[in-house]
């Protein structure tokens, strides 16, 4: 009810604002813009994605409009605004869109801090984070990295004048450069950023007593180490803790990983507890890298268990808020179908990856640009179930769908997608095989073979 009752809010402001602005356009079109920015972000609160899109790109005109005539006064306006502009694009599919406006909004804001970095360099170094994230969805990855060690580069001179200020968004920042280090197989040194960014919110913490919750911290008591946690820091510990395990786990330290997870997951239980509806989503993204990491030490039985527990919360969530939450439930029904797999049940594996399967081709047929990738990433999965319970007819059928989307996603993307072409080839190359058509097969494997080598030279 609280996202919607802010949604409805919103909505009567701009219905307002909208009236006012015919007849006097000059006084009240920018808290019209405001009122439309503010209101896309309400309407994606409530999964209302393509609406949110449509509203955030009616405030970016009247911003544009506005700063034409006072670029002085307007164009910091404009810049947020297209940084919104942004995000909506990257959350419907459109990822080179994303990419061009987050561009477009980081050129402006790098002109403002040239004349007072004071005033915009913090807001600089927020847009470059984005700007990195949207360079690695159309698969810049070193394009990527590069920008999130400029924002690293200005939270940490920020940091070291203003530590309280600005060390949580340093190690914001740091937790993104984790992620690109890893992109780029620089696992050793996205371990020590993550860490790092660990380190300052433990500090950060330890810092704000004031902050201190008694309810939450009756909550974690069992956890020595977040028992004087404050609640603003929990979150992004937990998030950071989150990052931490998986990079662990990516230089094979996987009891590591798991101990670190299993602290994420104790704070998100705490946050979930007070406020469910905004951290079970959390909670269930770590219940999700928890099972993992459980299968990662054989513990299977555990990890299954732990992945159920994630569906639930997540077909909870979906009840309220179905177009959200859906692509997060056919998320974790892959890794239920996993943990399924792992311990034998494999009929049961077949029907939940079947399941995940039906979501992604709802999703993936509003929008492609976003869903199709993960559409055929369920498929591959799907075709190997298939396989492994002898319907080799259906399973050809099944990789055969997913080649076909590979391929087209490897075309606008090869440095992100030809991996997964390539194994998909490789998966085809079997599956065509096991039903006799041995020459078929050995033009996938040349293909897929074809591909890594690419891949390796690159």
């Amino acid at each position: 009810m609280l996202y919607q009752d802010a949604l409805n809010a919103s909505a009567s402001a701009v219905t307002i604002y909208m009236a006012l602005a015919i007849d006097q356009p000059a006084m009240f079109n920018p808290e019209l813009a405001n009122s439309l920015n503010t209101h896309s972000l309400h309407l994606y609160d409530v999964g209302q994605v393509t609406e949110a899109l449509k509203i955030i790109q009616k405030a970016v005109a009247i911003y544009r409009t506005l700063a034409a005539d006072l670029p002085a006064k307007y164009d910091s306006d404009l810049a947020n605004s297209l940084h919104n502009l942004s995000l909506r694009l990257t959350n419907v599919g459109q990822v080179a869109e994303a990419l061009k406006v987050i561009q477009e909004a980081v050129i402006m804001y790098k002109a403002l801090a040239a004349d007072l970095p004071a005033k915009y360099n913090r807001k600089l170094a927020n847009l470059l984070n984005s700007l990195s994230l949207s360079l690695y969805d159309v698969g810049q990855v070193t394009e990527a990295l590069d920008n999130v060690q400029e924002a690293v580069a200005i939270y940490k001179a920020l940091a070291a004048d203003s530590p309280t200020k600005y060390n949580p968004m340093l190690a914001n920042s740091l937790h993104t450069l984790s992620h690109r280090l890893s992109d780029v197989g620089q696992v050793t040194e996205a371990l020590e950023n993550i860490q790092e960014a660990v380190a300052i919110y433990r500090a950060l913490a330890a810092d704000l007593p004031a902050r201190y919750n008694p309810r939450l911290a009756n909550l974690l008591n069992s956890l020595s180490l977040t028992a004087e946690l404050p609640p603003r820091f929990n979150p992004r510990l937990a998030n950071s803790l989150h990052t931490l395990a998986l990079c662990l786990s990516d230089v094979g330290q996987v009891t590591e990983a798991l101990e670190i997870i299993q602290e994420a997951v104790a704070i998100y239980r705490a946050l979930a507890a007070d406020l469910p509806d905004r951290y079970n989503p959390r909670l269930a993204n770590s219940l999700n890298s928890l099972s993992h990491s459980l299968s990662d030490v054989g513990q299977v039985t555990e990890a299954l268990e732990i992945i159920q527990e994630a569906v639930a919360i997540n077909r909870a969530l979906a009840a309220d808020l179905t177009v959200r939450f859906n692509p997060r439930i056919a998320n974790l029904l892959k890794t239920l179908s996993l943990r399924l797999y792992d311990i034998g049940q494999v009929t049961e594996a077949l029907e939940v990856i079947q399941e995940a399967v039906a979501i992604y081709r709802a999703l993936a047929a509003d929008l492609p640009a976003k869903f199709n990738s993960e559409l055929a990433n369920t498929l591959h999965t799907l075709a190997l179930r298939l396989s492994d319970v002898g319907q080799l007819t259906e399973a050809l059928e099944t990789i055969q769908e997913a080649v076909a989307l590979y391929r087209a996603l490897a075309a606008d993307l090869p440095a992100r997608f030809n991996s997964s072409f390539s194994s998909s080839l490789k998966t085809l190359s079997l599956c065509l095989s096991c039903v006799g058509q041995v020459a078929q097969a050995l033009e996938s494997e040349a293909e897929a073979m074809n591909i890594r080598r690419a891949i390796t030279a690159d």
